[in-house]
């Protein structure tokens, strides 16, 4: 006798994908239990029960480990990321002197979105694997967790998009002003 398909087998989502799922929803449920929003990222009344129903089910020790371990992942992420960028860009260009001032900023703009679009992400899913390991088992999946994953993912990116064109024009924006100084 077979096991019944589960996750991606039963058109679901993906363990990883289910548990970013379910940390985003701690996320979500303390920031709006602290009259917290976050713009851009709307939720119908049905997305947000079922976000309430996640992130109640996540044990107090969880959530503490799950901070704590996201916080730390997403600092080494960062720095990593940023020390990446620009040990780059200085083999590309040795003398830092010499680095054009889109060079710099581009490689800041690059290092900022990234972060917010894939070590944001995964910086909450590594943690949830870590409380995982430590707190128990999850929930079982809802049929419209794949939907609601779905649109969690496109709210990063758009996220991600948004912060890069403003943080784009802002430094053309200052390196226009502070042209010829």
């Amino acid at each position: 006798m077979t096991e019944p398909a589960t996750g991606e087998a039963a058109g679901g989502l993906s363990v990883g994908r289910y548990r970013f799922l379910r940390y985003w929803s701690v996320n979500v449920w303390l920031a709006q239990r602290g009259g917290w929003s976050f713009p851009g990222f709307a939720y119908t009344e049905a997305d947000v029960t079922r976000l309430k129903a996640l992130a109640d089910a996540a044990s107090g020790t969880a959530v503490m480990v799950w901070l704590a371990a996201t916080v730390v992942i997403y600092i080494a992420l960062a720095a990593g990321l940023v020390t990446a960028a620009f040990s780059a860009l200085s083999v590309l260009v040795p003398n830092p002197a010499d680095v054009p001032a889109a060079g710099f900023f581009g490689g800041l703009i690059l290092a900022v979105a990234g972060m917010l679009v894939l070590g944001l992400p995964l910086s909450i899913t590594l943690g949830g694997w870590i409380a995982d390991k430590l707190a128990g088992a999850p929930p079982p999946q809802s049929p419209g967790d794949l939907a609601l994953a779905s649109k969690v993912g496109e709210q990063f990116l758009r996220m991600g998009l948004i912060v890069g064109v403003l943080m784009a024009a802002s430094v053309a924006g200052w390196t226009w002003l502070l042209r010829g100084r």
